[in-house]
């Protein structure tokens, strides 16, 4: 098994010292081709390319609700689709990381606390436990 410990994300900023940014969620495509990092002020950073010696760095989100869940879900018919399900507080989205980081709000009224959600690994669904139920969400569609 491979460890990734999140220590610390730099982020750069032009006439102003960088704001802190702490992580709080971490997800790692199944190739090793994409890693995603959530932070607790709600951007998203997708790491993708060869990550070990030329990595490329996409922001997915800027600032929003704390992030409490990244998951990617490769499509096993579909070898050049894999999305990126991101739960935060108060949303969840799937990110077509391989086709443009095209965006697909999924929930825009509730979202998820941390350690609430997950993917089923037969269907591929996202689950998201609430008070009242647990949700299920597809790439495209509640």
């Amino acid at each position: 098994p491979t460890e990734i410990k999140l220590r610390e994300i730099q982020v750069s900023c032009r006439g102003s010292p960088p704001p802190p940014v702490r992580g709080s969620a971490l997800a790692v495509s199944d190739d090793f081709s994409q890693i995603a990092v959530g932070t607790e002020q709600g951007s998203i950073f997708l790491i993708s390319g060869d990550i070990f010696k030329r990595p490329q760095f996409q922001l997915l989100a800027v600032k929003g609700p704390s992030v409490t869940g990244l998951f990617f879900n490769d499509d096993d018919d579909d070898a050049s689709s894999q999305n990126l399900y991101t739960v935060t507080e108060k949303t969840v989205d799937s990110y077509y990381t391989r086709h443009n980081n095209n965006k697909v709000s999924l929930e825009r009224e509730a979202g998820g606390k941390i350690h609430c959600s997950a993917v089923d690994p037969k269907t591929k669904q996202l689950l998201v436990g609430r008070d009242k139920a647990v949700y299920r969400y597809m790439a495209d569609s509640k």
